[in-house]
């Protein structure tokens, strides 16, 4: 199957800095990404802006509303989290939301989970934040719940962390067995084997790939064990798009938005070629798709990327 690709909200910066031109600059921007053939859009799922991305006052919208807003004004993009921390919306309720998601958007939602990780945040808005251990049993009790709740006329799941006793969803989500989970994240032991067992999607950040190809490599061990094979899963990752004619062009657009790149790891930061060669890696390592975060004005990068790159994984 051919390479898709998503484009990855991190920000919600707009191009004069008023709150009134977010939503407007948002839907003009999925409406073009649906237009020129991308399979995905994503909305990070965070109370304020996070370390690395920018202050924590940027403007940061909430998440699943955003969605549901973008349901109404796009027909065929896939719609997710990337992701949503189990601890901040109890797992039945977020069942709810995305079943909700899915009916409006006519079977566009996938649920991104993952296990939480931003403890100011948690402290912040006054949620509990448990250990990694803990937190990682709720994304478990999370993904089984959800399940449940979206397959069951009256649900009943009883976990170490959540229960709900004779639960009633409807409507049900409008996809067929079910909307996709995708799991986000790279812990070996726990939530690479909670992906393994349990979801349709996983997300393997925006890492270089020497490291991407060992978190495939403990991802099949998990799968082989949990008797599923890597066709089961879409594998997929994150990554920065700055795309400019020359190497440089692109080096001072980024260096200018600001952005800071993993040690020894260029991204999609350089020309539309280099970018081919670096996704064209990705694919021989098994990643099925790639969502990219590009700066909320760069929509050069966007165009050279839909007119250039895109076509070479048609």
């Amino acid at each position: 199957a051919a390479m898709k690709f998503g484009l990855h909200h991190n920000s919600f910066l707009t191009s004069d800095g008023r709150a009134e031109s977010i939503w407007p600059e948002m839907r003009d921007r999925a409406q073009w990404l649906e237009a020129n053939g991308f399979a995905y859009l994503s909305v990070m799922d965070h109370l304020w802006q996070i370390p690395g991305v920018g202050p924590a006052d940027q403007p940061f919208m909430e998440a699943w509303t955003t969605l549901g807003a973008l349901a109404a004004v796009t027909e065929r993009l896939e719609l997710t989290t990337m992701v949503s921390a189990v601890g901040y919306r109890n797992p039945a309720l977020l069942a709810k939301m995305a079943a909700t998601l899915d009916v409006i958007s006519g079977g566009r939602a996938i649920l991104g989970v993952g296990g939480g990780w931003y403890e100011q945040e948690y402290h912040g808005y006054g949620y509990e934040f448990p250990r990694a251990g803990v937190r990682l049993g709720q994304l478990r009790d999370a993904v089984e719940l959800v399940k449940a709740m979206w397959a069951d006329e009256r649900a009943t799941y009883e976990g170490r962390h959540f229960v709900v006793r004779e639960a009633i969803l409807e409507p049900k989500p409008i996809q067929r067995p079910r909307p996709r989970i995708l799991v986000g994240g790279l812990g070996e032991r726990v939530t690479l084997r909670i992906a393994a067992e349990h979801a349709d999607m996983c997300n393997l950040l925006s890492t270089p790939p020497d490291l991407f190809r060992h978190k495939v490599d403990v991802l099949k061990g998990h799968l082989e064990r949990a008797g599923r094979s890597i066709a089961e899963i879409e594998v997929t990752k994150l990554d920065r798009l700055c795309l400019a004619a020359t190497p440089e062009a692109a080096q001072a657009k980024w260096d200018a938005s600001g952005g800071r790149l993993p040690e020894g790891y260029r991204s999609m930061v350089g020309t539309p070629d280099e970018a081919i060669a670096r996704l064209k890696e990705f694919e021989t390592l098994g990643c099925d798709a790639v969502f990219f975060s590009a700066a909320n004005g760069d929509q050069e990068s966007l165009d050279l990327f839909a007119r250039e790159v895109a076509p070479a994984f048609a």
